[in-house]
This record gives structure tokens, C-alpha cells and sequence, in this order.
């Protein structure tokens, strides 16, 4: 009989930003499909316990400690993959830095290259590092980037964030072109707000939650668990006809 079509036994996915939030909850996620899983992230303590979770779900895990902003690491964490599992074939982009808020034209070049290092050339040359040594050679590969509403519409006093994540979406239109032919498929999630440690300015103020749930049509903002079926979808068979899309994950903010 085949094998389910959501299933990723035999799969092996990187992921990186998986210390805690939406990472860790993807990371975990995977595992519980079948999945074999390397989780990356610069906080060393909260891969840990990433690690920890995950484990209990995965066939195997490796973690790795590593700055996405460098090429250094971001070719360590291709290079330990590989020789722990010999193959990539899923790579969630979650890795993300928030935007402290203020005007985009107060911006320095310091906010500019912090922002811009993780979200956006980080993602980028990573996501061509995994290409290059795994899923060309191996004929096959799925990329899920972490996206935003944020690519699409300017959010107040978060300028710099938005143009970053309107560059993963371009990037995840731009490589699903080029990788076509190589059965690489390139697709991104797009959540609106996230309840995470990185958003809690957002969320914790009672009065502030209310207003922005007006605008929400199913009533409550979305946790990290909420992002993982969208992210199996575009990493297993059940998406093979997929590639170049971004998948709003909102709640119906456009409808609420």
C-alpha cells in the first residue's frame, strides 16, 4: 500500500530558528511525521530544550549551535547534516529577527544589516548552500520559508521588518522558478500575529489583544502549533504539484 501522503518517514528536514516559538513548534512537528530532524539556532539554551522535545517524536536529531549571519555557519550546518544523515530534504527557513519598532527612515545601517543578515541573506544562502550540496545532487527537495503578512502590506513602525519578509516572499517566487527543474519545490507560510516570547509586546497588554481581535474572524490570535500542518503540507507529497506559493496563515484578518 503507499505510504500516506502527509507522512515524511524516511524524510530527513533541517530547521533552523527552532530555540522556541514557531521553530521549535515546526521542529517538533516534523518529527512527528517521520522525519528525521536537524534543529540550528544561535541560542544555545533553547535548542537544548528544542532538543529535548523533540527527541521524544523523532527517530533521530541532531542540533547544532550556529549563527545563520555568517557563512561560516551557515556552512556548518549544511556540512554536519550531511554527515550525520548523508541527505536534506526538507528545509524550513523559520529563523527570524523581530524589528524594534520605529520609523524606516530613522533607520541606521546597523538596524539595517541586523534585520536583514537573518531574515533575508541568511535565509537566501542557506537555502543555496542546501540546494547545492543535497538537493540537487540528490534530484529532490522541498524549501519552506517563513514569511509574513508583513510581505505584503506595511505594518505601523515595523518598516524594515516588512521589506525583509516582502524579500522572502520574492525569494521563495524566484528560487521555486530556477529549482523546478531539479524536483526542487519552493513554497512559505505567511502568519499574521504569533503569540511568541518575540511578539509579546504585542499580545500581553489586555486592552491592546482586544482591539486586534476585532479584526480577526476566528477570534483569537494563532499560537506556534498553528503554523505545523501548512509546513507538512509543503513539505510532503501531499504538496507535489506545489511550488512559488505563500500561504496566509491569518485567521481571517481579511474577513474578520
Amino acid at each position: 500500500m503507499e505510504q500516506p501522503v502527509f507522512s515524511l518517514e524516511g524524510e530527513v528536514a533541517l530547521v533552523t530558528g527552532a530555540a522556541g516559538g514557531i521553530g521549535h513548534a515546526i521542529a517538533w512537528g516534523l518529527a512527528r511525521a517521520g522525519a528525521q530532524v536537524t534543529i540550528t539556532d544561535i541560542d544555545a539554551v533553547g535548542i537544548k530544550e528544542t532538543a529535548k522535545v523533540v527527541k521524544g517524536a523523532a527517530t533521530d536529531v541532531l542540533s547544532i549551535e550556529a549563527d545563520l549571519s555568517t557563512s561560516n555557519g551557515r556552512n556548518r550546518i549544511v556540512k554536519e547534516t550531511l554527515t550525520k544523515f548523508g541527505r536534506i530534504d526538507i528545509l524550513v527557513n523559520s529563523a527570524g529577527k523581530p524589528w524594534l519598532r520605529g520609523l524606516a527612515i530613522e533607520t541606521d545601517e546597523k538596524g539595517w544589516d541586523e534585520i536583514m543578515d537573518i531574515n533575508l541573506k541568511g535565509l537566501f544562502f542557506l537555502s543555496i548552500a542546501v540546494v547545492k550540496e543535497a538537493m540537487i545532487p540528490q534530484n529532490k527537495g522541498s524549501i519552506i520559508n517563513l514569511a509574513s503578512i508583513a510581505s505584503f502590506r506595511p505594518l505601523r513602525m515595523q518598516g524594515i521588518y516588512c521589506v525583509s519578509k516582502a524579500g522572502v516572499a520574492m525569494v521563495t517566487q524566484v528560487l521555486a522558478s530556477e529549482l523546478a527543474k531539479y524536483g526542487i519545490r519552493v513554497n512559505a507560510i505567511a502568519p499574521r500575529l504569533v503569540k511568541t516570547k518575540m511578539t509579546e509586546h504585542a499580545w500581553s497588554d489586555p486592552e491592546v489583544l482586544k482591539e486586534r481581535l476585532k479584526a480577526i474572524a476566528l477570534g483569537r490570535i494563532a499560537v506556534p502549533e498553528d503554523m505545523v500542518g501548512a509546513v507538512i503540507y509543503f513539505a510532503s507529497k501531499a504538496s507535489s504539484y506545489v511550488t512559488g506559493q505563500t500561504l496566509l496563515i491569518d485567521g481571517g484578518i481579511g474577513i474578520g
